[in-house]
């Protein structure tokens, strides 16, 4: 983080950069926390831990996409070559949370763990933290798990800093990785799906550089893995797949609460739910 002389230098910066990004009303309190876990991951970077480290889920796809079309309030990471255990990844977070950047006055500290995924085939843990700058302070959350497939293997993203023009290096999952955890999670839920945060982000994905054929192994490889429902044994029931893409898209239920989600969601307008699952049908 920049070297800010006060709490007004820093609060003009983040006002400056939410004019900049059309940034309004409650959103400014989640660009807080993303300016802050900014401040985290940079310290991740430049840890010992980088390289069992790789970002995924919403900060990842925010960064992607740009906030302005997606906030997320969290860090998601797979974590490779650790024990993950509750006395391993506080040890972790502690020494990383004590990691001093170059002119940098936030403070941040580990506060709590919890436990999550408990009753999946996977685990992983949420870990909360305090972050601080003199009297500015917010809660930062971390979630951290194992098990995912990542195909054809992770990458290294050059992360943009919000509020400064300079890049940090970090591992994280490929495009039609995060495309096909999405795809199999919305396909899974079906109609009873109420996050329309996930059908969202396909969405706005179809927009990125997806190479059809690495996501047909990705798709693959996470419905193998997940032993959805879909998944034969040997190979992928598409045909299932298709059915349920054209179901979610036409019922009304769906049509409806998409409808209420764009309302509250300026940056989701222009999106139809019936053209949603076009680009991705892999059959």
């Amino acid at each position: 983080m920049k070297n800010y002389v006060d709490e007004k230098q820093f609060k003009a910066d983040v006002r400056r950069y939410a004019r900049e990004h059309n940034i309004k009303g409650n959103e400014i309190g989640r660009l807080w926390q993303e300016i802050m876990l900014d401040d985290l991951l940079e310290r991740i970077s430049v840890s010992k831990y980088r390289d069992n480290f790789i970002l995924k889920g919403g900060f990842l796809l925010s960064a992607i996409v740009g906030i302005d079309k997606r906030f997320t309030e969290d860090i998601d990471a797979e974590i490779k070559g650790l024990d993950l255990t509750e006395k391993q990844i506080a040890k972790v977070f502690e020494e990383i949370c004590q990691i001093k950047l170059a002119g940098d006055l936030l403070s941040i500290s580990l506060s709590e763990i919890e436990q999550i995924h408990e009753h999946e085939e996977y685990k992983g843990y949420r870990l909360h933290f305090n972050a601080s700058f003199r009297k500015i302070r917010y809660p930062l959350k971390v979630d951290v798990s194992t098990g995912d497939v990542i195909t054809p293997r992770e990458i290294e993203y050059s992360y943009k800093l919000h509020l400064e023009d300079r890049h940090i290096n970090i591992w994280a999952y490929t495009m039609e990785t995060i495309v096909a955890e999405k795809l199999e999670t919305v396909i899974t839920r079906g109609i009873a799906n109420t996050r329309m945060k996930d059908l969202y982000d396909l969405f706005i994905l179809q927009r990125e550089r997806i190479n059809l054929a690495t996501l047909k192994s990705a798709f693959a490889n996470t419905t193998n893995y997940r032993e959805s429902i879909f998944w034969t044994g040997q190979d992928m029931d598409y045909k299932y797949c298709l059915r349920q893409v054209d179901i979610i898209a036409e019922n009304s239920n769906m049509q409806n609460l998409w409808n209420r989600y764009v309302r509250k969601h300026p940056f989701a307008k222009g999106s139809l739910l019936l053209k949603l699952f076009r680009q991705f049908k892999l059959g």
